[in-house]
Order: structure tokens, then C-alpha cells, then sequence
């Protein structure tokens, strides 16, 4: 089996996750504060990294509906050092915004790694000031701060109602919608009171019969949006909701509804006979809540995003409430952690100042914790561990017991293995499931090993370290390598009471690439 193609990355200062608007406008700023490539320079003191799901620029704007043209979008904002172009007001905004996004990515010369799906985000060790896991489709990258832009485009909200699933019609949400043409000839349930679905509404009444419903009667702004003014009251009342922990509600909750060409135009249609919520919804249409039938062919969910941050999870970054509670773009429990893009800087301007404050506040931190990420450097506290006493490890290992192995590529337990097997190494799974990985059969437990152990490299949650530790010294292993985030005190102080060479809060495939060593002994 060939694993050439599992890329073990070393570490980056700072991991950008997501090079729409917000994540650019945060690499452009580290890179004005002296941070250089992760991608081309691993070994400088400050480095940089973008990690971009998409397989091109242009962030989630690649996946506006066709229809929605640039002089309909509230707006783009300049991105730092490079002002927008003219552009004709009838483009397509997936197209407009993304080639200025492109152009933008060539004048600053980035560091962007793309498609790259970020899966967790878990922190090295116990120490509050260590090092952070970024795992990703394209390797795991050991960093010590992130800097994370995922916006709300793939996390849509879809509502549950007794009876969806009966519905014999389709049933997008907005970031399925292309254009009315779906809809044409249709009776058209619109649900939603927010900016897209007022404009979706707009276009579909045009050629289909539209119903719309909201849980709350809309609220229409009167007179002109000054940015000045209510911009900065709006801007206000999100922050306080982020300083607070409590959990932020839509944007159109925040501004209101603004008195838009598009919405003139569904008013003039009688498009805006709003409708409080329907009740159920059966084979062909809805129940309203009068107890009525509403025959209904399509619904288009409408019903907004929230941000993406599931990859975030294993940080425990949300309150009881389900908020966040921030200090500017910083995590308040998390200082390494910066969400951009995110509650007051949602919008296009607001990303960008984000992006700007973010590195501003993340350069303080990185001075008033001068450790950098380095290989004799242990981020779980232990005492430092010299390159020789990693080449020495490397140099006498020919088998590798690995706790906790996984069949699946995308795991750190499959990727970092492989990389090693790659490079030479007997890898033995270890993982009561059984069958094979990698191409070898897996073992239950240690102590069905009959071959001699080198290192036991553990995969496993610290709880089970002490377990691991007893059962790497009963199989008389010469070294216990815990894999970032896996050891406890105890477990290392048992190895090392027992004679065994103990590393903890190191990747071992990481470290291995970061001492840029070649194949493996059984290679020669």
C-alpha cells in the first residue's frame, strides 16, 4: 500500500481555518507582523498557515444562487491593501466576488492550503499555554494559536415539523437554491424572515404562487441604515450578547428589514402577507395554525446559518447557554483560540477590523508567552527532550505498537501509522475490534503481541494512559510514546519508575518529518 500521500505537516505558529473574507483579511495582517510561510519556511520562528475547505477562492461566495446579481448583496468591503474593481452591478455574485477574492490571494502572496477539511481542533496537553492539534483532511498540524473563519454557509439551519418527512414535494434551504426557475408554475411555501429569504421570496413570486411564513412578524426598518449610527448600535448590542457568553440570534434579528428595491417589488406583488407559522406539514401541503389546509407543491426553507464550529467541539468552548463568551475575537476560556467572521464581525467590514485585531491581540499573547513550538520544547510540561534523544529513538526502533489504531485515513490513529510505515517501521495495531490496518492484522491487546515491542505509540484517551502504561511494561517495550493529549502524570511516572523511556505531548510521526530523518531501518 502506498502513503506517499499522507502529509504529516511539522507545526505552524498560527493556524487560519477558512480563506473567506475574514480568514484572508487575518493572513494578510500576520503577514504585515513578520509571520512567514508554514508552507515554505517550517522552520522560522513565527509562521503561518491558511487551511481552506474550498477547492478555490472565493469562500462561501462560490455558492450564492445564480439570480442573486452584485447590485442586490448588501455590499463587499474592501480587503486590506487591495481595492475592489470595478464590477458591472448584473454579475452573478459567485462569480464577481470570487475572482476579486483570486486576484487578492496572487498581489499578497498567502500561504494557502486548499481543499483542506479541518475535523478537530484539541488542545496538546494540560498546560493553558501549550500547543493546540489541528487535524485535517491533509494532515495534523501542531500550532499555538488558532485563528478560526469558518463562517455559517455550511451549516445551515433546517427546522424540524411533525410530518416533514411525508412531504411528497422538494424541500431546499437556501444554500440549495439556484434561481426561481425551480419553482416556476408552483405553490411555493417560503419560510423565513431574514434578508435571504425576503429576496428568494421577491424572486419566486415572479413566477410561481408564494406563501410566506415566519415565527415572528417582521420587523421593517424606517428611513435610511447609516453605519455611523445604527451600524454602530447594531454592532454594540451583538458584542454585548459575545461578552456576555449568551448565544447570538440571526442578523435580521439585530438590523431589522430594510426597505430594499427587491422588497418594494414583493410588497407591490402582495408577496409580504406574512403567515405565522404552519403546524405540520402532510403529503401535499401544510397545516396552518388555524387548523386550515394550505396545498403546497415546494418549501424552500429559508431559515438562516449558524456558525461552523463543530471542529471546535473538543475545545469545550460553550457555555451552559450554548454562547461563547468572547473578549474582542479572543475565546474568553481559550485565549489561543480567535473566532473571526463570528457575532459582531459577520459582516464584510467587520471581518476584516476582525481579522486586524485578531493577529493584534494574538501577537501580544505570543510575546507575553515566549515559548515558540519546537522540537526540544515539550508542550506537556515534562522536561525537554533533546534532538538526540529523539534521534536515538528513531535510530534503535524497528517495531511500533500502535494503541489504538484506526481503519479510517482521516484519523491522526490511520495517517500517522501509515507515515511511519512509510518510512520503514514495523507498525502492530493495537485495537479490540480486530481485522486489519494497514495491511496488518490487528491485535486485540498488548499482551497478544508475541513479537518484540520497540515503542508502544498510544492513540487513547488519558483515561486509559495508566492501563497502557502497566500493559506496555508487561510486554517489555523500551519506550511509551503518548501521542499529544493522551498521557496523565501518573501513567508517565509509572513507565519511567519502570525503566521505560517515556515521551508525552509529541506526535511521533511529526516529530519524526520535523527531524527530517529518512526511511525507516527495515528500509535499508
Amino acid at each position: 500500500m502506498n502513503h506517499h500521500a499522507v502529509e504529516i505537516n511539522v507545526r505552524s505558529t498560527v493556524v487560519v481555518i477558512g480563506g473567506g473574507q475574514a480568514g484572508l483579511s487575518a493572513a494578510y495582517h500576520l503577514k504585515r507582523r513578520g509571520f512567514t510561510s508554514a508552507l515554505t519556511h517550517p522552520d522560522a520562528d513565527r509562521t503561518f498557515v491558511v487551511l481552506d475547505a474550498e477547492p478555490a477562492p472565493g469562500g462561501a461566495w462560490r455558492h450564492r444562487w445564480q439570480s442573486l446579481r452584485m447590485a442586490t448583496v448588501n455590499g463587499i468591503f474592501d480587503l486590506p491593501g487591495l481595492a475592489k474593481p470595478a464590477i458591472d452591478p448584473d454579475e452573478p455574485s459567485r462569480t464577481a466576488v470570487p475572482r476579486y477574492f483570486a486576484d487578492f490571494e496572487d498581489h499578497t502572496d498567502l500561504p494557502i492550503l486548499r481543499p483542506v477539511t479541518v475535523t478537530a481542533v484539541r488542545r496538546a496537553g494540560t498546560a493553558p499555554d501549550g500547543d493546540l492539534i489541528v487535524e485535517s483532511s491533509r494532515g495534523t498540524w501542531l500550532t499555538r494559536a488558532v485563528i478560526n473563519a469558518t463562517g455559517t454557509w455550511t451549516n445551515p439551519v433546517r427546522p424540524h415539523y411533525p410530518g416533514q418527512h411525508t412531504f411528497t414535494g422538494p424541500q431546499p434551504h437556501t444554500r440549495d437554491y439556484v434561481s426561481a426557475d425551480q419553482f416556476a408554475g408552483l405553490r411555493v411555501a417560503v419560510v423565513g424572515g431574514g434578508i435571504s429569504a425576503l429576496q428568494q421570496l421577491e424572486e419566486i413570486s415572479r413566477v410561481a404562487t408564494t406563501f410566506w411564513y415566519t415565527r415572528r412578524e417582521p420587523v421593517f426598518r424606517d428611513g435610511a441604515f447609516n453605519p455611523e449610527v445604527e451600524g454602530r448600535e447594531i454592532i454594540a448590542k451583538v458584542t454585548a450578547d459575545v461578552e456576555a457568553g449568551r448565544p447570538t440570534g440571526s442578523v435580521v434579528s439585530y438590523t431589522g428589514l430594510a426597505w430594499t428595491p427587491y422588497a418594494l417589488a414583493a410588497k407591490a406583488r402582495g408577496a409580504l402577507e406574512r403567515r405565522p407559522m404552519f403546524t405540520a406539514i402532510e403529503p401535499g401541503g401544510v397545516r396552518e395554525a388555524d387548523g386550515t389546509f394550505t396545498p403546497i407543491d415546494a418549501i424552500l426553507w429559508a431559515t438562516g446559518f449558524k456558525a461552523a464550529l463543530a471542529h471546535l467541539d473538543p475545545l469545550g468552548l460553550r457555555n451552559s447557554q450554548g454562547g461563547i463568551r468572547m473578549a474582542g475575537t479572543q475565546v474568553a476560556r481559550e485565549p489561543r483560540v480567535h473566532l473571526i467572521g463570528f457575532g459582531p464581525s459577520q459582516s464584510t467590514v467587520g471581518a476584516n477590523r476582525a481579522g486586524r485585531a485578531a493577529v493584534t491581540t494574538l501577537v501580544r499573547y505570543l510575546n507575553e508567552h515566549g515559548r515558540q513550538t519546537t522540537m526540544d520544547g515539550n508542550n506537556a510540561g515534562h522536561t525537554p527532550y533533546s534532538r538526540d534523544t529523539f534521534l536515538d529513538i528513531f535510530r534503535e526502533t524497528k517495531s511500533i505498537a500502535v494503541v489504538g489504531a484506526s481503519d479510517d485515513p482521516a484519523k491522526p490513529a490511520n495517517a500517522i501509522p501509515a507515515y511511519l510505515q512509510d518510512q520503514g517501521y514495523q507498525i502492530l495495531p493495537v485495537n479490540p475490534r480486530g481485522g486489519q490496518i494497514l495491511g496488518q492484522p490487528v491485535h486485540a491487546s498488548l499482551d497478544e503481541i508475541d513479537a518484540p515491542i520497540d515503542v508502544v505509540d498510544v492513540f487513547r484517551p488519558p483515561a486509559q494512559a495508566e492501563s497502557v502504561a502497566r500493559a506496555a511494561i508487561a510486554a517489555g517495550a523500551k519506550v511509551l510514546w503518548f501521542q499529544p493529549g493522551t498521557h496523565t502524570e501518573q501513567a508517565v511516572r509509572l513507565a519511567t519508575d519502570a525503566g521505560l523511556t517515556v515521551v508525552a505531548g509529541h506526535c511521533m510521526g511529526l516529530t519524526h518529518a520535523k527531524l527530517g530523518l529518512g526511511p525507516g531501518p527495515s528500509a535499508n
